[in-house]
């Protein structure tokens, strides 16, 4: 079996469907010896001439959004 240097696995929605797929993912990594990466991206359209109209940067969008999701903890 070829060695793994890195792995990765992208999540569309970060909920317990996903989970399977990631927890494999990580055993993979650990028994190589790999760096495991995860890609997750938002699900939704973002029209960044309307963010820069309100004066939004895309990184604060891109929290807002996950802390909408409650991916990230409140600030």
């Amino acid at each position: 079996m070829p060695a793994y240097r890195k792995i990765l696995i992208a999540l569309k929605d970060l909920d317990a469907k996903s989970m399977p797929a990631l927890n494999k993912a990580a055993q993979i990594a650990k028994a190589h010896g790999a760096t495991l990466e995860i890609f997750h991206a938002l699900a939704q359209t973002v029209l960044v001439d309307a963010l820069d109209a309100k004066k939004v940067s895309l990184k604060d969008f891109e929290n807002q959004q996950l802390h909408a999701c409650k991916v990230l903890p409140s600030a």
